[in-house]
């Protein structure tokens, strides 16, 4: 009995394998406009229309579309072609796109380790979503409008091109990865990349950008680690920060507002450059921590703002102003004359202990002076070897010598010594 199992287990191998054999993948190219599961489409003689894992083509100038749910190998749509899905289409090899691909169907790309290419539309009403690890190739430049992509499962899509999220968000169980890879760009308008509790981003790859680009107000997601460059436009718009967050390259603020909700901190690696943007800081920290130069770039105000770049930090246009604190850990600081320290009804900015590095450049020092009475008011100087002339410069002094009116009965500035006895005016000389 155990030879005739054997052999019948053989045979039966065989005959698997025979018919794996027979089912022979082919391409189908369409020729014209029309269904799917019509062969004239395909341009076929009888009733050839594609079946299980056939690749498909759809070619430059043509509409196809199909009604039932399909199972296919590659997917390839040119320039001009168009492919409507009405109902789910599983693609288990490559996705290549360079027309449009919509419907209310779902795509669902079921194989492992395999490419998206081409610079092409998907828009599905219906949820698409990715299984596996799949890759936007260097080059590509793909577009998902109005649709929700799934990743679940602990599946990864990697973008090394550009992707570009309209009105759409990726989702999933928490366990998907969106990684954008070395020089990649995730382009997105929608209120959220990722939905709430969703999955997670992956933006730290060396060159990659994030740009927040909506028209209305967006929430900058929290990354798994840190933003390599992270760019905001939409001007009219916030951007709120809602966690600490790092970038390690450059941040550019391109017309929107950028919030640092409360207390929250950005830490910054190389440059901050708003063009026509606001730093709306509230009470957060803005820290810049480069190996390398870095600069300051347009009318920036600070809550707090702290110097730790071993590169050494710079102002090179408009103007920096502090209304908290500002320290200096490490690095040379030049203020290229463009640093004002502000002083209002609300409270005082200061300079805080330098514990390392230096500063050049001058630097604005305000002290508010309330609109009462016409009064004495107690000044002092926020730097060592001060003295009166320097002053001179910015109000009209009398009654001393090397004042501005020396002849004046009537002396404008008084010293102060504390160590006279008497009243509070008593020390006044």
């Amino acid at each position: 009995m155990g030879r005739i199992f054997i052999i019948f287990l053989i045979t039966l191998l065989t005959s698997v394998n025979a018919l794996a054999c027979n089912l022979a993948i082919d391409t189908y190219t369409s020729v014209q406009d029309g269904s799917w599961d019509v062969a004239a489409t395909w341009g076929n003689n009888g009733n050839n229309t594609p079946g299980f894992n056939d690749h498909i083509v759809i070619s430059s100038g043509d509409s196809v579309y199909h009604n039932g749910n399909e199972i296919i190998g590659r997917l390839r749509i040119q320039s001009f072609g168009t492919l409507q899905s009405n109902s789910t289409l599983r693609v288990a090899e490559s996705y290549t796109n360079n027309g449009a691909h919509y419907g209310t169907g779902a795509l669902r790309l079921v194989g492992n380790n395999d490419s998206i290419v081409g610079a092409g539309l998907l828009e599905t009403t219906s949820m698409s979503r990715a299984d596996g690890f799949r890759v936007i190739y260097p080059g590509s430049s793909i577009t998902i409008r109005n649709t929700t992509f799934r990743l679940p499962n602990n599946d990864t899509l990697v973008n090394r091109g550009t992707l570009t999220m309209e009105n759409s968000s990726f989702d999933g169980n928490g366990s998907g990865i969106i990684k954008n890879d070395n020089n990649a760009m995730l382009l997105s308008n929608s209120p959220d990349v990722i939905n709430s509790g969703a999955g997670e981003l992956e933006a730290s790859a060396f060159g990659n950008t994030v740009n927040y680009n909506a028209s209305s107000d967006q929430n900058i997601f929290i990354p798994i680690s840190t933003y390599y460059n992270l760019t905001l436009e939409g001007g009219g718009t916030t951007k709120s920060l809602v966690a600490r967050t790092k970038i390690d390259h450059d941040l550019k603020v391109d017309g929107p507002t950028l919030s640092l909700i409360d207390t929250f901190s950005i830490t910054i690696g190389r440059d901050l450059d708003l063009v026509d943007g606001v730093l709306d800081a509230q009470n957060g920290l803005v820290e810049f921590d480069g190996i390398l130069a870095q600069s300051i770039k347009g009318h920036v105000t600070f809550h707090d703002v702290r110097l730790n770049s071993s590169g050494g930090v710079a102002i090179t246009q408009d103007s920096m102003r502090v209304m908290g604190s500002l320290w200096l850990d490490a690095g040379s600081f030049n203020t290229n004359d463009r640093l004002t320290i502000l002083s209002n009804a609300g409270g005082d900015g200061s300079i805080g202990p330098i514990t390392g590095g230096s500063i050049s450049g001058d630097v604005t020092m305000q002290r508010y002076i309330g609109s009462d009475s016409t009064n004495w008011r107690f000044l002092g100087s926020p730097t060592t070897n001060a003295i009166i002339s320097d002053w001179q410069d910015d109000f009209i002094t009398a009654g001393y010598p090397g004042s501005h009116y020396p002849s004046f009965n009537f002396k404008s500035i008084l010293g102060y010594d504390e160590t006279v006895l008497g009243f509070s005016y008593s020390g006044a000389v």
